[in-house]
């Protein structure tokens, strides 16, 4: 048990007692990337590709939609393919 004050009202639900809905998926820009992938993928990405060819990609933001149709490695894939792939 914590020593700390509860900072908010925490309750379980059981899962038979729910509407069986999905948490909601927030997305900021409404560029169709979830902002969780919005802020993973921030930074800079630099990398070798499987023909040893240098590549860097610009992060994504999670304010700003243009993002989503971007194809910063120019392999065919935009952002939302890129980063969201399944």
């Amino acid at each position: 048990m914590s020593q700390f004050p509860a900072i908010s009202p925490v309750s379980n639900v059981h899962p038979d007692d729910t509407d069986q809905e999905r948490p909601p998926t927030t997305d900021s820009d409404g560029d169709g990337i979830p902002d969780v992938h919005e802020n993973l993928f921030t930074e800079w990405i630099n990398g070798t590709s499987i023909d040893g060819r240098g590549f860097a990609m610009e992060g994504l933001d999670k304010d700003d939609a243009s993002d989503a149709m971007l194809d910063n490695d120019r392999d065919g894939m935009n952002a939302t393919e890129e980063y969201c792939w399944p």
